[in-house]
This record gives structure tokens, C-alpha cells and sequence, in this order.
């Protein structure tokens, strides 16, 4: 019985990235923002790695970039990178963001979209020799700073949830 009780935080946490993860493809009601959408996935992966780094292994981040390359059609390869981008950032500052109150926590994923932002114009502009819309891009770290609360705040609540039941 004890392999069955190890599946469930892996099961809780990437059952809600995948639906973090397919609500970010979706344009439905107040999503449809056009290019200032919420990144929803990376919230997901954020808290993730922040919270039970120890169900998301190096190759399930690589996956889930490849399957966000080919669901949103981003050349392939970019989230990939992308994403284990993030996974060394957060890994590196894991230590130090779990002691930290909300507000350090929240402008530690601020700072982490702001490089996965940077890293997006690098890219699109040595594909496509044209500078990405700096509004847009601002849009996007708005809107992803605003809905970071509402879809990090189940995250706590899984994670605790979890901790409880261990």
C-alpha cells in the first residue's frame, strides 16, 4: 500500500499543471486577451518546482515544453528550453524562496517570467529578425502577475493538503 500513497502527490500536482496547462490554450471569457494572456502553465511549473520539486523530475519539465512547442505551435524546442530555463531558476532559489513570505514569493515569479520573457524576444527575434511588441509583452507579465495568486493559492492548498496526508 505504501506505492500507491507515493503516487498521490504526483498525481495531484500534475493533474493541476495539465489543467493550468490547457486553460492557458483555451480563449474563452475573460482570457481572451489576445497576445496578453496569462501564463498559466509557467504558474504552474513555478509552483511545482517551488513547492514538490521531488514529483517533477528534469525530463517531465522537458516533456511538458515539448507538448506546450506542440499544442501552441511555438518553434520546437523553445519551450523546452524555456521550461528548463525555469527549472534552474527556481531550483537555484528554491532554498531561499520556501522560508519567504508571500510578496518575496510573488515577485520571485515575477522575476522568473520577466527572464522567460526576455528569453521569448531573444528568440523571436534571431527566428524571425523582427523585434517582438513591447506592449504586448508587458501586457502579458501584467496579466501573468495579476492571475499569479489565484492559480498559486490551490498549489498551497494541494501542498498542504498532501503534507497532511503523508
Amino acid at each position: 500500500m505504501k506505492e500507491i500513497k507515493d503516487i498521490y502527490p504526483a498525481l495531484f500536482i500534475h493533474g493541476y499543471v495539465l489543467i493550468l496547462f490547457f486553460i492557458g490554450a483555451m480563449d474563452v471569457g475573460v482570457f481572451q486577451t489576445g497576445s496578453a494572456k496569462p501564463a498559466f502553465f509557467l504558474i504552474g511549473l513555478y509552483g511545482t518546482l517551488l513547492l514538490r520539486a521531488d514529483v517533477m523530475p528534469q525530463w517531465a519539465v522537458f516533456l511538458y515544453g515539448f507538448l506546450y512547442d506542440c499544442l501552441y505551435g511555438t518553434p520546437m524546442g523553445t519551450y523546452m528550453f524555456i521550461s528548463l530555463a525555469v527549472a534552474l531558476i527556481v531550483d537555484n532559489g528554491r532554498r531561499y524562496l520556501q522560508g519567504q513570505s508571500w510578496p518575496v514569493i510573488w515577485s520571485g515569479f515575477i522575476l522568473t517570467y520577466g527572464a522567460v520573457l526576455f528569453i521569448e524576444i531573444v528568440i523571436f527575434w534571431l527566428l524571425h529578425d523582427v523585434p517582438m511588441d513591447a506592449s504586448g509583452m508587458a501586457g502579458r507579465l501584467l496579466m501573468s502577475a495579476i492571475s499569479f495568486p489565484v492559480f498559486f493559492i490551490p498549489f498551497l492548498w494541494i501542498d498542504r493538503w498532501l503534507k497532511h496526508h503523508d
